[in-house]
């Protein structure tokens, strides 16, 4: 069984996850590998990131985002990097099925969404013509995800994603 601790800062409130779009995207791939694989168990920690809390010190985690996973004989293991914790949920099952035709339309979004916000081109076009593009394939494909009918790894990305894109929109 892999069992694994989601370590993410405090909102506000002090007890829910801030409203970091990284970590939102963390949560999303970890549900998504409980939901397609009964053996693995995780649950979501939290902790303020000016105080940490005693069990957070305890993980030996040092900064958050961070997983710390429990083997089955007993071993801890800790991640902290972008890549370390990526790597650890590429590792669970179900492996990530790439399908080139649903990424070429969400390819460009969260980019034409990051020159809109540093207002480069001082205009809303290319990132309209990128909502747009996911909308035209979206109902081209009928299926109520990117992929599928059921939720994908490139959903957890972009959804997260059109997320932020909705927040900033206000």
């Amino acid at each position: 069984m892999t069992k694994f601790s989601l370590w993410l800062a405090a909102g506000t409130n002090n007890v829910l996850p801030a409203g970091d779009p990284y970590a939102h995207h963390l949560f999303m791939r970890c549900l998504f590998h409980a939901k397609h694989d009964d053996i693995i168990k995780f649950d979501v920690k939290t902790t303020k990131i000016t105080k940490t809390s005693d069990e957070f010190k305890a993980t030996g985690l040092r900064r958050m985002p961070g997983i710390f996973a429990v083997e089955e004989s007993g071993e801890t293991q800790t991640f902290e990097t972008e890549d370390e914790i990526l790597d650890f949920l590429e590792y669970l099952k179900p492996s990530r099925d790439d399908d080139e035709e649903a990424e070429n339309a969400t390819c460009d979004l969260f980019r034409q969404f990051a020159r809109f916000v540093k207002d480069v081109e001082h205009s809303d076009t290319a990132l309209n013509t990128e909502l747009l593009r996911l909308d035209k394939y979206l109902s081209e494909h009928g299926t109520r995800f990117l992929v599928s009918d059921d939720i994908a790894h490139l959903d957890c990305l972009v959804l997260t994603r059109l997320h932020s894109i909705r927040i900033a929109a206000k």
